[in-house]
């Protein structure tokens, strides 16, 4: 089944924070590039690392250059009317593939758990090996029974997380604008030849997470990193989060997504940092300060500082102290009693 994209009213028009889910792709996309949700689409073909790359690359993108600086870049995205194709890719087959192997296997191990368990537990009650009175009998049972039914819940949530990985696997991320900015993810449906679920969220809903970022000067898009081929897109108050490959077509560079996603100063984001890159600086500063004190301290210097330390958190708790004196004081708080004189 291939989805086409269908008319859609005009963005002014939305009321995007009623619509989360839906199945309405926005009018931008290319109609060359269909979404193939069929089941010969999931089946893996050698070779595997052909599949990892988009099968359209867009054109007419602004890309970071002498004359073009990246703040620049950002105004372009910001005035955009319309919605702007952000990231593009075809998840590679095998994850596809994967998901549903892992979550048959679960769904097997819960079957073989019940039908040996259940059988087993039945037996035992009727046995009663331990003459146990009924009651007793049938309060272990139902513990046993418990047993099972925890482990098996266990199996099933896992099953539940695998066969949700499709539609956790970005491919396509559509910038809205508006007063409200919106972020639109396109999907895999869950089972071949259903419509690509398509979610609309606003922006500031989104992040990536704190020692995260997406720029790693790596890479034609400065986005690929040899221990991480993907990175995860949170939505705050949702559990599970987006899934975005690192091998995908993305609109201008790393940095774009780590301004709004990582909520990152277009400044900072305009100096091209990676995130190993600003640990290193932290850490040479972290020993540049070090020396210093070595330098000013001498040898025994983490001593001296420590001392210094509690040298001002007892002046500050002596300050405190002082100040609760005089204000308790100022409010009368403590005051003598003066004996009254007889006539």
């Amino acid at each position: 089944m291939l989805l086409r994209p269908s008319a859609v009213a005009a963005p002014g028009k939305l009321i995007l924070s009623q619509i989360r889910h839906n199945s309405q792709l926005p009018k931008s996309i290319d109609s060359r590039d269909p979404l193939d949700n069929s089941l010969a689409n999931r089946i893996p073909k050698f070779p595997f690392q052909r599949e990892s790359a988009p099968s359209l690359i867009p054109k007419n993108t602004p890309v970071v250059s002498k004359t073009l600086p990246f703040k620049k870049l950002m105004e372009i995205l910001k005035s955009s009317t319309q919605p702007e194709l952000l990231y593009m890719a075809e998840s590679h087959r095998l994850y596809l593939m994967a998901s549903f192997a892992l979550s048959f296997i679960v769904c097997y191990n819960i079957f073989d758990l019940l039908d040996r368990s259940l059988p087993a537990a039945y037996d035992l009650w009727l046995e009663n090996e331990e003459d146990l009175p009924p009651v007793r009998n049938f309060v272990k049972t139902l513990g046993n029974l418990g047993l099972v039914l925890l482990i098996s819940s266990v199996y099933a949530t896992a099953a539940y997380m695998f066969i949700k990985i499709p539609t956790r696997l970005v491919r396509r991320l559509y910038y809205l604008p508006g007063p409200k900015e919106h972020i639109q993810f396109v999907t895999h449906p869950v089972m071949p030849g259903r419509p690509s679920p398509v979610i609309t969220i606003p922006l500031e809903k989104i992040t990536i997470g704190k020692t995260s970022k997406v720029w790693t000067g790596q890479g034609f898009y400065g986005t690929a990193q040899r221990t991480q081929f993907a990175f995860l897109l949170f939505e705050k108050g949702k559990l599970f989060p987006w899934i975005v490959d690192r091998n995908g077509w993305f609109w201008g560079d790393g940095r774009v997504y780590d301004v709004l996603f990582g909520k990152e100063p277009v400044e900072q984001a305009e100096l091209g940092l990676s995130y190993d890159t600003m640990l290193k600086i932290k850490e040479k500063q972290k020993n540049q300060v070090a020396f210093n004190l070595k330098q000013e301290l001498g040898p025994a210097w983490k001593l001296k500082v420590m001392a210094r330390m509690f040298q001002e958190d007892v002046q500050s708790v002596l300050a405190l102290r002082n100040g609760d004196k005089k204000k308790s004081i100022g409010d009368g708080s403590t005051s003598t009693k003066v004996p009254e004189k007889k006539e």
